[in-house]
């Protein structure tokens, strides 16, 4: 994983503190990663190399399609619409990015804005 500033710029893993959630993503069949690339890694530079841009890309689209056909979609969507989840990872088939424009948080912050566009990329099903 990526680090800015020697913090990293993700959670290491799906972790769902305030309820359990039995979704596919908890299936050992699946990297619990997947959920967690939906902003690409940063260099030191603070920008994103291509080959990591599109491994986020990919990751993505590939926990998206899992989460349209996962049971407890629902349940993790509130989850992952809670504030201290807003930022990170695909939740309830919905990326960060997507998440922060429904709750209305994106404001003036350049980084947010940057995981909004993101998630415009990841949805655009172009090929990369």
């Amino acid at each position: 994983m990526g680090k800015r500033a020697g913090v990293p710029n993700k959670k290491p893993r799906l972790e769902i503190p305030a309820i359990n959630i039995e979704g596919l993503c908890s299936s050992k069949e699946f990297d619990p990663n997947l959920w967690w690339n939906d902003y690409p890694d940063t260099e030191s530079s603070g920008r994103a190399t291509k080959a990591d841009t599109n491994k986020s890309i990919k990751d993505s689209r590939l926990a998206l399609r899992i989460c349209d056909r996962c049971p407890s979609k629902s349940a993790c969507l509130d989850e992952g619409m809670r504030p201290e989840n807003l930022e990170w990872g695909i939740w309830g088939g919905l990326t960060s990015g997507e998440r922060l424009v429904r709750a209305n948080a994106v404001g003036a912050s350049h980084h947010l804005k940057h995981k909004v566009r993101f998630a415009n990329l990841i949805r655009a099903g172009r090929p990369i």
